[in-house]
């Protein structure tokens, strides 16, 4: 569990649930075999966390991507009709002033989406920060019992 543990803390990921998905396939392989059923039972709950954690900020990062795009298109239909209803003397200013004025115009809207969009994604966040949290606190709780049941320190790192 420390290589998985070490490789998850040297590892860069461009998203949570990148991170979350590597961690809980690192966790999968570790070999439970011979292994005190107390940290048998707590790797499978961190991997099932870990699992649902993949799963809901997976949905969360495309809902942000997706309100991200529709900003970013509106820039670029925004400069296709600036272009088009150019006069003709300077096609390349009325294309970027047609792409900042749909911009502007996506600007509001977009900030909305993404105000709703974390209101309504808000307890899933907060629902999935307490499970890690949880998993976190019996860890170390873990580690104690560990500790006392064979005499030796234990350190639960990950």
């Amino acid at each position: 569990m420390q290589i998985a543990d070490s490789k998850i803390m040297n590892a860069q990921f461009a998203t949570l649930s990148a991170k979350y998905s590597e961690q809980a396939f690192l966790y999968s392989l570790v070999d439970l075999r011979d292994v005190d059923p107390l940290l048998q039972t707590h790797v499978r709950k961190c991997i099932a966390t870990l699992q649902e954690a993949t799963s809901v900020w997976s949905e969360l990062e495309t809902q942000e991507r997706v309100i991200k795009k529709y900003f970013d298109d509106a820039a670029a239909v925004g400069a296709v009709f600036g272009a088009a209803g150019s006069d003709g003397d300077n096609p390349l200013a009325d294309a970027v002033g047609g792409a900042l004025i749909f911009t502007l115009a996506a600007a509001a809207e977009q900030q909305e989406e993404l105000e709703n969009f974390q209101h309504h994604y808000q307890y899933q966040q907060e629902r999935i920060d307490t499970m890690l949290q949880v998993d976190h606190k019996e860890r170390q709780t873990l580690a104690d019992q560990l500790s006392a049941k064979y005499k030796t320190p234990f350190l639960l790192a990950f």
